[in-house]
């Protein structure tokens, strides 16, 4: 299967193959159409290799341009996410590919250090999924072949007749899928995502086709007294037909050796080579169902209305009962990760977070392969500790690489450090396994529009909100694209969206419209207003709001903007006493050349990269952001000159 198709005009023949040499050279399979066998049909061929590439190079010249060919596949290309473009000659692009980022590769001839040959490798390495990881990330290397078994595990239907034991039959659903996929290298869709579909949701063509699934496992969970009866079945998707099928039953005190043996017959089924590593915990059947209540997200069950205290509540008497019982452990320090978060900076959070760290710190030393410990020890880190943080996030890759949770966590701290390519990679990978989860596929579409691609997560982005109509932060990001893409008619479709929906009443929603109005309307008040805000700020607490400077430079004012920087300090991101915890606020907004290039684009956009301690964590591990081989001057030399 070929890896990189290349779209080029016939007179530019010398160049594609210099281009084609060049790829190749770094490792790549390249296909252009002079290998085009002479008893193919050339269109079939075409088709084929436009399917199979994953990533379609396009070399712009005044001929590519005018050539219906190469517009045809360009467009595709677009269409598919897949479009990486250079030009040959500096001839202008055709809409709409004039709005993508475009390398320069105006008279070079195969100099691997010339920037705009860098910038098409980076792109390269960004769709394919690669990154620039050194070593690729671990998630990424252990990924199976393209036809490898994709599982979605469904809510097993709860048969006791009783609806307050919905969520018991969710956990033991869940549980299964847990065993399934820790430890194994089979691929397992995530609960948030599988677990949406519930009655006649479940047709398995329809969650096959929403999910990508290739086998469902469903089935029913009945209880009566003491014993439980769980039944189980393996379908293929494309067959629809049921491969394997199965009754288990046993006193509730063998719970979890049922879903044990449930996870070792559904990976036998799949002939896939999986065997549960870690020791089953056992514990009272009363303690596991306060358990199941305590972590119950609401997802398409029973609310059981708890506050995040009274979960914390739960899970305490559950550690208590079941001191050795690890992921009880581990839903505590979650739950008390975000009741740290909520503190009062100083004293109460430090008493929260020591809280978070004793339960955490005992999940892991019971069960260190885990992932969300790691994922809630990145909660408990300032912002700008970016050398902890991204331990945590190693460290999660590392016990479950194919755990959607953990791909999002890495994502988003990738995009926190400006690794765009790398956020992109993660990103897809945690959507292909929680493709209905809001953070998943925020993630995505964030990482897809940071590397300039509008229309890809714009899509993402409807078809996330079509599931969730109220979730409002999906609708505030399509306001936010349409606006830097002055694309008003999808401005004013999520206005519409918003007012229908009741958004209008959140200041941050109306925030947002108001700047896009400014914008549309060419208001020349409007920079003066956002830099009276900016000066309010840094009066009242010495900061700059970066999404108030990314806003002023989009508005052309760059000096206001850099100015302002320069007099701020951002010591919140560094506070260790609860002042700014991660994930309240991203500095990663910087890094979207899609809404901030003109601000990444100017030479001081480096000083203040150094003031929000990028430049030390680059350079101490050895990893620049995707950024340094774009912009139009010498990056690491300005950080150099920045540190010193």
């Amino acid at each position: 299967m070929s890896h990189i198709f290349i779209s080029y005009a016939r007179e530019t023949q010398a160049q594609a193959q210099r281009v084609a040499e060049a790829l190749r050279a770094l490792g790549h399979e390249v296909w252009r159409d002079d290998e085009i066998p002479a008893h193919r049909l050339f269109g079939e061929m075409i088709e084929e290799r436009l399917a199979a590439a994953g990533v379609v190079l396009v070399l712009w010249s005044a001929e590519a341009a005018k050539s219906e060919w190469v517009r045809s596949e360009a467009s595709r290309a677009r269409t598919m996410g897949k479009l990486v473009q250079l030009t040959l000659d500096k001839s202008p692009l055709p809409i709409p590919f004039d709005q993508i980022q475009c390398a320069n590769l105006v008279g070079w001839r195969g100099d691997a250090d010339a920037p705009g040959w860098r910038k098409v490798v980076a792109s390269v390495a960004a769709v394919l999924g690669a990154g620039p990881f050194a070593t690729p990330p671990p998630s990424l290397v252990r990924r199976g072949k393209p036809d490898a078994p994709l599982l979605a595990v469904l809510a097993f239907d709860n048969l006791s007749g009783d609806p307050q034991l919905a969520y018991f039959s969710d956990g033991v659903s869940e549980e299964i899928l847990d065993t399934v996929a820790r430890g194994s290298a089979l691929k397992v869709i995530a609960r948030s995502s599988s677990f949406q579909f519930r009655g006649a949701d479940k047709a398995v063509r329809k969650v096959a086709a929403e999910l990508g699934a290739s086998h469902l496992l469903d089935g029913s969970v009945r209880q009566s007294g003491a014993r439980v009866r769980i039944s189980a079945q393996l379908v293929d998707c494309a067959s629809d037909i049921a491969l394997w099928s199965n009754r288990f039953e046993g006193d509730l005190d063998d719970i979890f050796a049922l879903q044990d043996e449930i996870a070792l017959a559904v990976a036998e089924a799949l002939k896939s080579a999986f065997a549960p590593t870690r020791a089953v915990a056992r514990i009272d059947p009363r303690v596991h169902e306060l358990y199941l209540k305590a972590k119950d997200q609401g997802l398409g069950v029973e609310n059981v209305g708890l506050s995040l205290a009274g979960r914390a509540g739960l899970l305490e008497q559950v550690v208590e009962a079941a001191p050795n019982f690890a992921e009880g452990w581990a839903w505590l320090g979650q739950i008390r990760a975000l009741l740290a978060r909520r503190a009062k900076r100083g004293a109460p959070f430090k008493a929260r977070r020591a809280e978070a760290l004793e339960a955490l710190d005992t999940a892991i030393s019971l069960d260190p392969v885990l992932p969300s410990p790691y994922i809630a020890l990145t909660q408990l880190e300032p912002q700008g500790a970016f050398a902890r943080r991204w331990e945590h996030v190693r460290k999660a890759l590392d016990v479950a690489p194919d755990h959607a949770d953990s791909l999002t966590l890495a994502g988003h701290f990738a995009f926190t450090v400006g690794w765009t390519g790398d956020a992109l990679a993660y990103g897809r990978r945690a959507y292909e396994l929680d493709p209905l989860h809001p953070m998943a596929a925020q993630g995505y579409a964030s990482a897809v529009w940071c590397c300039g691609d509008t229309d890809g997560a714009s899509r993402l982005l409807l078809g996330c909100r079509r599931a969730r109509p109220e979730n409002a932060s999906l609708n505030l990001d399509l306001i936010n694209l349409a606006t830097f893409a002055r694309d008003w008619a999808a401005f004013d479709e999520a206005e519409t969206f918003a007012r229908a929906h009741g958004q209008l009443t959140d200041p941050v929603i109306r925030g947002a419209l108001g700047f896009g109005r400014a914008v549309r309307g060419g208001n020349a008040a409007f920079p003066d207003l956002i830099l009276r805000l900016v000066e309010a700020e840094l009066d009242r607490s010495g900061a700059a709001p970066l999404q108030l400077l990314n806003v002023l430079c989009e508005l052309g004012h760059n000096d206001d903007a850099f100015d302002a920087a320069e007099r701020a300090s951002f010591t919140q991101i560094f506070d260790e006493e609860g002042g700014q915890a991660a994930g309240d606020y991203n500095p990663g907004i910087i890094f979207n050349r899609a809404s901030n290039w003109p601000m990444m684009s100017d030479p001081r956009f480096v000083r203040l990269c150094h003031k929000l301690g990028y430049t030390s964590f680059w350079s101490d591990t050895g990893r620049w952001p995707d950024c340094a081989d774009l912009v139009p001057y010498d990056f690491r030399g300005e950080a150099g000159r920045a540190a010193a």
